[in-house]
């Protein structure tokens, strides 16, 4: 801890430092006043909701302030010194209004413009009319983002729902996420690490509600400024969260055969203090399904055969709340700060009959009985300051984040065996682990011009992780239960990341940009056993670059190529040496010493608009070194090991494809798909290990807008198996629909969700191969399901954007949601 704190203090004045703010013209008074008015079209005379209004001081030509106009087309914008000013309209489809020589003055500080029209851009007319209803999708020169709120047939489910929908990821029925073939993904929430990623992150999906999700954002060559973490790729889930004078809020229920949601939202905002409470819980109801497993052996020199017919059930339910606060000290500096509890538990259970061959002699038969729950529960604070400059764009942040753990496991299990010389047998399987982080950074960026800038930081990230496990066996001659001592045990881990970087992007011109940087990082990790010790320590340091140049090739139209190199640390699941008894002849356990994945990867990438209608390809070629993969064994009692190694590298070769086609009348039809080329090259322990595939999927998404207040969507996509250097595992498809009619002024809405009508449930096969084994297994779970959702909006609200000096970002709002480039 201390090596930390001095490392973060002696570099902190280097990225950070401050300057007077300078005020814009005040005429040396304290009087602050407001514009406001109404937008409406210039051939409907509809108001124009979510349009960009900037606030431009007339003697120096800065961005003073900004807001975004309402649903009933009102803006409101205050706390402005008296001056003179020129107002800027923008929004997508109309040409940009500009009212010059407004004032502000003593006597009369709030202006009142009342009706102003807006006209639509002819030239652009038909394509941007038609590119702001499809919604959904844009695409920009770092990463594709996918508006999540704009989708209906979300609603009422989880994030790996969500997920699902976004070019480029698949995700697994269990809820793995994938991007391009590769599950070593970092996944952030609203731009920062969550621990609730850190062991397992299909259950923490299941956590976040679909409705609280705002957009997705997916960086495939992510910058210097990012973690180095992720071989694959970032994906960025933004929560919804509004800047609002007043209160206001929303409920959202969710009634279904397989999930069941109730979540509430409250906002309040006056003046530079923002506030917002949500919370909400999720109960999956039991599911029944049903698995075949067989696995033959010459693991002890004969011929083995295990073969197991069974039943299984699971539910779940999960809760997770959340507190924030924001508060603008004045124009150029402001705080915010947020805490979220979360929490879950499923109960399994599953029964399974088994029999164990050696050389066509019975050795076992027995009926297994497992009765089992896990749960996991934590919280993460952070608190972020930021200092912006009057200068557009420079500005300087330091964020803190505290993030705890703890999850637990207790599964009991019951053999009845069919020989009567063999009694009944039950074991218990205990795991507590804790898992604590602590987080600090500092960025700053430096605009030269309006041609280049530059970016540098610097992040450190103190990790400790116990694993508390231990497994008791029935003494059924003195009714107690005993613990074995050999598989009981507490493990520690320690892993230490300090990290500097510099990022420069410089603009060649009205076409060309350059996006240049280079990361260092440095690790150290150490672990230890209480009780059976052998200890052991390393440290390693990735030097990591990161190229991207794009251009742009017409008005929308871009093509982009760039270079990248990342790490992928082991997570806890992969380190944590608990033994995990599947079955007396089935174990899996992590392996605390691997080192990290190492990923070069170079992309070729193109998007291209023509009349609405979109289509962006990439090509890319990836090379992972130090690769980690689960490997299966067997040992010479014929019991299967199953854990994680180094053994080789992996080169790949994929297209990614994604397009959409306005046809009119409401119609919009989006869809894509993704091929990848592997090859797997290694060794373990004196055996070469090698494989060779391909694995595709695809997905395709259409919406049906009858009208402004009712839309209907269709998804489907498929996965085909995807490959590792031992088998394969299996394919999936789905298909969902979903109708959603909004009510009153659009604060209530009301949705219906159906996923797999035509089908109750699905098969999912997976074979495993070595040289002494083969394994199959059969599971065949239940996937047809059918909501109801209802949400409410309530209160009276003025949007606002409370920072004071308001607005560094650009005027130009992408809120048509369509496919936009920029």
């Amino acid at each position: 801890m201390i090596r930390f704190l001095l490392f973060f203090l002696s570099v902190l004045p280097i990225t950070g430092y401050s300057q007077r703010p300078d005020s814009p013209q005040s005429n040396g008074s304290t009087i602050l006043g407001s514009i406001s008015g109404v937008l409406l079209d210039s051939l409907t005379r509809e108001p124009i909701d979510y349009a960009s209004v900037g606030i431009i001081d007339a003697l120096s030509g800065k961005i003073i302030n900004g807001g975004i106009s309402d649903e009933r087309g009102e803006f409101h914008v205050s706390e402005l010194p008296v001056g003179t000013y020129t107002i800027q309209i923008s929004f997508i489809g109309y040409r940009i209004k500009t009212l010059e020589n407004i004032q502000l003055s003593l006597k009369k500080p709030d202006v009142n413009l009342t009706k102003i029209i807006l006209t639509p851009e002819s030239k652009l007319l038909d394509e941007i009319k038609v590119v702001g209803e499809a919604a959904l999708v844009e695409f920009k020169p770092d990463k594709i983002v996918y508006n999540a709120e704009r989708d209906v047939t979300s609603a009422g489910g989880d994030a790996s729902d969500v997920l699902r929908k976004v070019p480029m990821l698949t995700v697994d029925f269990d809820g793995n996420v994938s991007l391009r073939g590769s599950e070593n993904v970092k996944i952030l929430i609203n731009g920062r690490p969550s621990g609730m990623f850190s062991s397992n992150v299909a259950e923490a999906l299941k956590m976040m509600p679909a409705d609280q999700i705002k957009s997705v954002e997916v960086i495939t060559a992510p910058s210097a400024k990012y973690d180095g973490e992720g071989t694959a790729g970032i994906i960025n889930i933004i929560t919804r969260k509004k800047n609002i004078e007043g209160l206001a809020g929303s409920v959202d229920i969710t009634a279904g055969t397989r999930s069941n949601r109730a979540n509430g939202n409250l906002n309040y905002g006056r003046g530079r203090l923002g506030l917002n409470f949500s919370g909400g819980g999720n109960y999956n109801p039991s599911q029944d399904g049903t698995t075949t497993f067989l696995r033959n052996d010459t693991g002890n020199g004969s011929l083995n055969k295990l073969t197991q017919e069974g039943t299984s059930s699971s539910s779940r339910l999960g809760f997770r709340m959340t507190a924030a606060a924001e508060y603008n000290i004045n124009a150029f500096n402001s705080l915010n700060s947020s805490i979220n509890f979360r929490g879950w538990n499923s109960d399994n259970d599953n029964q399974v009959q088994s029999t164990y061959n050696t050389a066509n002699t019975l050795i076992d038969s027995y009926i297994r009985t497992v009765d089992g729950s896990n749960g996991r529960g934590g919280l993460d604070w952070d608190l972020d300051y930021k200092h912006s400059f009057p200068k557009k764009d420079k500005e300087w942040t330091v964020s803190v984040e505290v993030d705890k753990d703890q999850n637990k496991s207790d599964y009991q299990y019951k053999e009845q065996f069919d020989f009567p010389d063999q009694l009944l047998t039950m074991e218990s399987n205990l795991n507590n682990g804790d898992n604590l982080e602590i987080t600090a950074q500092s960025d700053y960026v430096h605009p030269f011009n309006e041609y280049i800038t530059l970016e540098t930081g610097i992040k450190g990230s103190l990790k400790n992780l116990k694993s508390d496990f231990q497994y008791n066996v029935f003494d059924p001659d003195i009714t107690l239960w005993k613990t074995d001592p050999e598989r009981t045990d507490v493990f520690h881990y320690d892993q230490n990341v300090y990290a500097g970087y510099g990022n420069t992007t410089i603009k060649l011109g009205k076409k060309i940009t350059f996006i240049g940087g280079l990361r260092l990082e440095l690790t150290e990790l150490n672990g230890k056993f209480e009780i059976f010790q052998n200890p052991f320590r390393n440290q390693y340091s990735n030097l990591l670059p990161s190229i991207t140049l794009s251009k742009k090739t017409g008005q929308y139209n871009q093509l982009k190529i760039s270079y990248n190199q990342r790490i992928q640390r082991p997570n806890q699941r992969y380190i944590n040496p608990f033994i995990e008894y599947n079955d007396n002849r089935d174990i899996s356990f992590g392996n605390p010493t691997l080192s990290p994945e190492v990923v070069h990867q170079i992309e070729i990438g193109s998007t291209i608009f023509l009349k609405g209608n979109m289509i962006n390809t990439s090509v890319f070629v990836r090379k992972t070194e130090n690769l980690i993969e689960n490997i299966l064994t067997i040992n010479d009692l014929g019991i299967s090991e199953s854990t994680y190694y180094n053994f080789g590298q992996r080169s790949s070769l994929g297209l990614n494809v994604f397009g959409s086609l306005n046809i009119g009348s409401g119609l919009s039809l989006r869809g894509g798909f993704d091929v990848n080329t592997w090859q797997e090259d290694g060794s373990l322990g004196g055996e070469a290990l090698s494989n060779t595939g391909y694995d595709y999927n695809g997905r395709i998404n259409i919406t049906w807008s009858i009208s402004e207040s009712l839309k209907m969507e269709g998804f489907t996509f498929f996965r085909s198996p995807t490959f590792t250097v031992q088998g394969k595992t299996p394919n999936w498809s789905m298909m969902s629909f979903g109708v959603k009619k909004e009510l009153f002024k659009k604060r209530v809405a009301i949705g219906i969700n159906i996923t797999e009508p035509f089908r109750e449930n699905q098969i999912f096969e997976k074979e495993l191969e070595g040289i002494d084994f083969y394994q199959y297994s059969r599971t065949l779970r239940p996937v047809r399901s059918f909501g109801l959702s209802m949400s409410y909006r309530f209160g009276k609200i003025d949007f606002k954007d409370r920072t004071g000096k308001k607005n560094n970002e650009p005027l130009e709002e992408n809120s048509g949601g369509g496919y936009i480039q920029n």
